[in-house]
């Protein structure tokens, strides 16, 4: 029995035939690309020196089936069909990762960075190549395909799908999603998808882009696999950063001459600051936010788009930055931020108006500034999250993405300020111009306290159920020497005072606390649960409803887990309060 060879040339008509419909000449383009695809992968599979029978390796151990057929390639992807089911679980998407042999296995990593800078495929990579007309700067393996399927399926999603733009919005508006494929359904999403696709034709930014996305991807890895791509993500950089250098020298060396790079250079530029500050490198990381926001500031007019989207990324890891390390950042962003807000506000606030004035009247103990401005633009967005926009602003994607990047943005510039002050402080400065130094303890401690509550309820970046933006780790340490300042400082009529701002931030450390002991085995430090014991003894709050009531003069939400009506009472009494 003879086996059938395909056809070695095949012509597809330009435009549909007379009586063929659009859909079968989309059908016929499709046969065509996958005969394309089959002649490329027998041609390379003819160059190899042993036949390798399909899911077998040169090893002789099965191999994986690979989760990403040339159907539903990442370069591809297919358009949004269906309005329910969710996303992509990251297990699915890395199921498909070739078992290592050993973990002491070693990987030529320069060969392989040589390979991908060629467009060569890789031959060890399973599966074939996705990008079988070399259209790319880079060779796009199943490997490859694999972490642009994850940036997409899942990294991109959980970048700008946070739980706070799901609950804002009225069930009509639930975005497109794809059973078994993308959520792309918001402009920043789309656009951040198709800078990433045209990154690709550019081989410093594509070696940038991909390493920036391995650097996540391999949070989500076994050990032997994660330090394989780990080692990948840092030769890819490297040449990357070669070819950055190489290209930087050709600007002129004249003191003060304007550098007009290009908006490729600025991403790959962007793209390594990106992944070295998720890999918690930050002084690599400052290295590139000083050239990034040089070339950013002399883009030309007709970029002002590109511009402002450049300014409010770099926004989001100054903030990160900011916080991760508890010191102030090399630069301050929010000179543009505040230019974006005005605009941005004028726009929002009419579809805002609906919300219930409460939120403006916080508990008159905070009354200076800029704290009280802060805290009451944080109501705002808690009580946003109880009361969604009305249908008809939701239906309009405009309106909806004005409101919804109006509140992101406005709580960066909100994260800096409070940022700033708790710095003035620790400092040795009086930010708010307080009588006392208890009290200006005790004002600091509730900058850290909204920057809790505001993280929580809206700088989520959830990835398979783990927020890669927590930072409760970092600060509630830093809360608990500032709280312990206030104890040492404060006079007897300042701690009845201040009293219910106090029990307000003790609640919050130790809502995070019952957080580690619902996660975790090992004994959990409750010094914060310890102090809301005591206060909420000598104050006579023993029950939830009366703790909710001063909760409510501050900033609260309902969303916040675990609810206190769950374990309040029971903690008081488990302390013999």
């Amino acid at each position: 029995m003879t086996t059938s060879r395909p056809t070695i040339f095949r012509f597809v008509p330009q435009r549909p035939q007379r009586r063929q419909t659009q859909r079968e000449h989309e059908l016929e383009i499709a046969n065509r690309r996958s005969h394309a695809a089959t002649v490329t992968h027998m041609r390379k599979a003819s160059l190899h020196l042993r036949y390798v029978p399909p899911g077998e390796t040169r090893s002789g151990r099965a191999e994986k089936p690979i989760l990403l057929n040339p159907e539903s390639s990442a370069l591809y992807p297919k358009k949004p069909t269906s309005v329910t089911g969710g996303h992509a679980s990251v297990w699915q998407l890395l199921a498909s990762l070739p078992e290592m042999e050993d973990e002491d296995e070693v990987v030529d990593l320069d060969s392989l960075v040589e390979v991908l800078s060629r467009g060569e495929p890789i031959s060890t990579a399973p599966g074939g190549n996705s990008d079988a007309f070399n259209c790319y700067a880079i060779s796009i393996t199943s490997r490859i395909n694999q972490v642009l399927a994850f940036a997409r399926d899942v990294g991109i999603p959980g970048l700008f799908f946070t739980p706070f733009f799901h609950r804002i919005s009225h069930p009509i508006a639930q975005p497109t999603v794809v059973k078994s494929s993308s959520i792309l359904s918001s402009p920043s999403a789309v656009l951040n998808w198709e800078l990433t696709s045209a990154a690709l034709t550019d081989q410093g930014a594509a070696l940038a882009l991909v390493s920036s996305h391995v650097v996540v991807m391999c949070l989500f890895l076994p050990p032997p696999a994660a330090r394989l791509f780990r080692e990948i993500a840092m030769r890819m950089m490297s040449h990357s950063m070669l070819l950055l250098r190489n290209e930087i020298a050709r600007f002129p060396a004249t003191q003060g001459a304007p550098y007009k790079a290009s908006k490729f250079l600025i991403l790959q530029m962007y793209w390594l600051y990106r992944a070295e500050s998720t890999a918690r490198n930050f002084a690599a990381a400052a290295i590139h936010e000083k050239m990034l926001y040089r070339f950013i500031a002399e883009l030309n007019d007709e970029d002002v788009d590109f511009k402002y989207y450049m300014y409010l990324c770099m926004m989001f890891w100054a903030v990160d930055t900011t916080i991760m390390t508890m010191k102030r950042d090399s630069y301050d962003p929010r000179p543009h931020g505040s230019k974006i807000i005005a605009r941005l506000q004028r726009l929002a606030a009419p579809d805002l108006e609906y919300l219930p004035a409460d939120y403006k009247y916080p508990d008159c103990i905070i009354n200076h500034e800029p704290l009280r401005s802060v805290l009451v633009r944080s109501r705002r967005l808690a009580t946003l999250m109880s009361n969604p926009l009305p249908a008809e602003v939701c239906a309009d994607p405009i309106k909806r993405f004005n409101v919804s990047y109006f509140c992101v943005i406005q709580n960066f510039l909100d994260t800096l300020t409070l940022m700033d002050s708790y710095f003035d402080t620790t400092d040795g400065g009086n930010p708010f111009s307080l009588p006392t130094g208890g009290q200006k303890y005790l004002y600091a401690g509730a900058c850290l306290t909204i920057v809790l509550v505001s993280r929580s309820l809206i700088d989520v970046t959830s990835i398979n159920g783990v927020n890669l933006r927590e930072a409760s780790h970092i600060i509630l340490p830093h809360l608990r020497r500032i709280c312990e300042l206030v104890r040492l400082t404060m006079t007897p009529f300042e701690r009845t005072l201040f009293q219910e701002l106090r029990l307000w931030i003790f609640y919050i450390g130790t809502l995070y606390e019952q957080r580690l002991l619902l996660k975790r085995v090992d004994p959990v430090e409750t010094w914060f649960g310890d102090m809301l014991a005591i206060e909420a003894s000598a104050s006579q709050t023993v029950d939830w409803q009366s703790m909710k009531q001063i909760l409510q003069k501050f900033l609260f939400s309902e969303f916040m887990e675990p609810h206190g009506e769950f374990w309040f009472e029971s903690w008081l009494k488990s302390k013999n309060m």
